[in-house]
């Protein structure tokens, strides 16, 4: 049985899938089609596979689909099709090839406006924007959707028998090979940006999914590649992220000045407070230090926080965020500590670290030295649900929602606020549950497709 392993999708039986969803079919010889791989990856929570197709799907993708594995008799052979949504004016592309004798893939794309009527209509080769394309186990080209004209500024016959590792940037070539080259021993999914050669000579960034069939005796067969161009997207997000260097730098120099101008009144406050007498001067004296003190926070706050959206999200081992967090200097020999992570991953951005110092922080704070800290995960049907919980005294219902905006008091507050800034980024969300006088609960809310489970 092949199976594709890693993320999790967001597929229910009998609805159709979401674009870039890949599917492997198989037909036996009575003309069932039985679904044994589908891209985004499985899990164990997730659909068990074979399955039968009309189970995964609803009649109207399945007529679509029979008719395409009909007409698509030639291995290597491609057909687009129209799969109707029944909202009127609506349909959904998809992309069928033939990978062997008994087994095509289907490339679920996004919506599209109608050809015109409610039945299903095959459309050109030429009418899909992505590259479609085959590839031996030495990633030479089989056969390539006409699209090819506009990516590569080359006819599919041009490209057959040409190596799609000739045409990757040298410094991107490790990376896609070492991602694609696993494909050859084990039914998966890569996914890849990098950059692509055109006949020109110029270099496009792209964004290709790779996926590989296995023949019934276990050996390969073919590996199939989804290329869209993304270099609009690319150079925009570098940009951006160029930008937000510079914005960075310059924070850090003013942050810089800052500092030492502070420095310099909380001295001359020193001194005013030894040569002024009287208890208003001293208690008027007191008030501008904590002002002082107050805006230190906020100062040394940015700085935490300057990191935000720096570099592009990525998938994060929470395990070990946490156990780098427990192992700072602030909270040694303080805190007791019972982790239940291993294998999890998080979709964040790279400052994930920062959201679990708040937290830490938060529960010591609340609940004093030798607090008990736990740290779990439940799967969910919207996704997974990480959980971090303590025994200190937690937090009043009246505070729940404060603590995460910016009229949370002190430090503590924004820093919690800033916390679910960065996990907004990629579409976490982050609450408290716990019940005043038990203990603080926290739960992070992760989305299905935002999280890997590996086993250990």
């Amino acid at each position: 049985m092949n199976r594709f392993t890693g993320c999790k999708p967001s597929i229910r039986p009998g609805a159709l899938p979401p674009a870039g969803t890949i599917y492997q079919i198989c037909s036996d010889d009575t003309g069932t089609l039985v679904v044994t791989g589908i891209t985004p990856c499985l899990d164990e929570s997730s659909i068990s596979l074979p399955q039968l197709l009309d189970i995964l799907v609803p009649r109207q993708a399945m007529d679509v689909i029979r008719g395409l594995v009909s007409e698509a008799s030639d291995p290597g052979e491609i057909l687009p099709g129209y799969v109707p949504t029944g909202q009127e004016g609506k349909d959904i592309k998809i992309v069928l090839t033939r990978l062997s004798d008994n087994t095509v893939s289907v490339v679920w794309g996004g919506l599209v406006s109608s050809a015109g009527g409610s039945e299903p209509i095959h459309l050109g080769h030429g009418d899909t924007p992505d590259v479609i394309s085959r590839h031996d186990r030495d990633f030479i080209f089989g056969s390539a959707t006409p699209s090819s004209i506009s990516l590569f500024g080359l006819r599919p016959s041009e490209l057959n028998g040409t190596s799609l590792m000739s045409y990757i940037h040298p410094e991107d070539l490790p990376r896609v090979y070492s991602c694609s080259k696993a494909l050859l021993s084990v039914p998966e999914v890569c996914r890849i940006r990098y950059r692509l050669k055109n006949s020109l000579g110029d270099y496009r960034w792209v964004e290709s999914v790779f996926t590989s069939t296995f023949r019934s005796d276990g050996t390969f067969g073919v590996m199939m590649a989804s290329t869209r161009e993304m270099d609009t997207i690319v150079r925009a997000e570098q940009a951006a992220r160029g930008a937000n260097a510079k914005l960075n730098l310059l924070n850090g120099i003013i942050r810089h000045d800052i500092i030492n101008q502070l420095t310099g009144l909380i001295g001359y406050l020193d001194i005013l407070s030894e040569l002024v007498e009287g208890d208003d001067a001293q208690m008027l004296i007191s008030k501008e230090q904590d002002i002082v003190a107050n805006i230190q926070s906020l100062v040394n706050l940015t700085r935490d926080y300057q990191g935000i959206g720096l570099y592009p999200p990525d998938f994060i081992d929470i395990d070990a965020v946490v156990y780098k967090v427990l192992s700072r200097r602030e909270f040694a020999g303080r805190i007791r500590s019972e982790r239940s992570l291993d294998g999890l991953s998080i979709y964040a951005d790279r400052m994930l670290e920062q959201v679990m110092f708040e937290i830490v922080s938060n529960s010591l704070d609340l609940g004093g030295d030798q607090v008990m800290i736990r740290f779990r995960y439940t799967i969910t049907d919207d996704g997974l649900t990480l959980i971090i919980e303590d025994n200190g005294p937690g937090i009043a219902d009246t505070e729940k929602e404060r603590i995460f905006s910016r009229a949370g008091q002190n430090c503590l507050g924004h820093g919690l606020y800033m916390a679910t800034t960065i996990l907004d980024i990629t579409g976490i969300q982050i609450r408290e549950t716990g019940i005043a006088g038990q203990g603080a609960r926290f739960e992070i809310l992760v989305p299905r497709d935002g999280y890997r489970l590996t086993s250990a």
